[in-house]
């Protein structure tokens, strides 16, 4: 997603940030969901991985290292 020059987020009291809808559709996120937000500052983008997926990249990459497979 492209930054949206009317957009404006802050994190509040509650540490928390408010994803629109859509793109929480995007991404595969639910209210609640814990996710890794990722900025690229230099291409104005926000990455929005949810866990799992982060896990997934995890297994894969110990996955790698080891030449095993990650079906465990």
């Amino acid at each position: 997603m492209k930054p949206d020059s009317g957009g404006v987020f802050r994190l509040g009291t509650r540490r928390t940030v408010v994803l629109p809808v859509a793109l929480r559709r995007l991404c595969g996120v639910t209210p609640g969901d814990d996710v890794l937000l990722v900025a690229d500052p230099e291409h104005g983008v926000l990455v929005v991985h949810p866990l799992s997926a982060l896990d997934q990249m995890i297994l894969g990459y110990h996955a790698s290292l080891s030449g095993g497979s990650d079906d465990q």
